[in-house]
Order: structure tokens, then sequence, then C-alpha cells
């Protein structure tokens, strides 16, 4: 039911790449941006209302809002572990309900 985009500044290095092919297909920089155009193809594709992507920042990874996707900006986000307590229960009514 739902996406968990684990935000760190390595991620956003690895969804920045211009051309992502250059990857070999068993890199992780290949998969995290697959994941990433099959989610902002879906976003773009549900009128830009997002239903189900969540962006989760790790303070310990020095992750910062820039670090966000551009199209999970107007996104409430979760910094981990400060917020997972709020992040749970959102899933948890959202699965319930």
């Amino acid at each position: 039911a739902f996406v968990i985009f684990c935000i760190s500044p390595k991620y956003y290095q690895n969804i920045g790449a211009d051309n992502p092919l250059e990857a070999h297909p068993n890199d992780n920089r290949f998969h995290t941006r697959y994941i990433f155009d099959l989610a902002r193809t879906e976003f773009i594709q549900n009128n830009s209302i997002n239903r189900r992507f969540l962006p989760v920042l790790f303070r310990n990874s020095n992750a910062r809002n820039n670090h966000i996707p551009e199209f999970l900006r107007s996104t409430p986000k979760y910094v981990f572990p400060d917020t997972f307590g709020h992040l749970t229960e959102f899933i948890g009514k959202s699965i319930t309900n």
C-alpha cells in the first residue's frame, strides 16, 4: 500500500544520475533509480497527487530537506528515529480504514 523512500545524501546522489543506464543491472544505483522513476511516473499519472509515497529522512545520514526528490517535497516527511511513532501510527490507521 505504501512505498517508503529512505532519504539520505547517497540516495539523492543515486537518483540524480544523468544517465541511469550507466550502472550495471546488479548495481544498487540502477535499482534505486528504477524505483524512483516508477514512483515519479505514478505520481504524474495521478495528477500530481501523492497517495502512497512516504519520504523518511535518516538523521544519522545528515539527510536534509533538499535531498527529498522534488515530487515528494509537498508530502509530509518523517525523520527517523524522531518521528517513527507518527509514521507507524499513520500507516496503521491507513491500513485499518
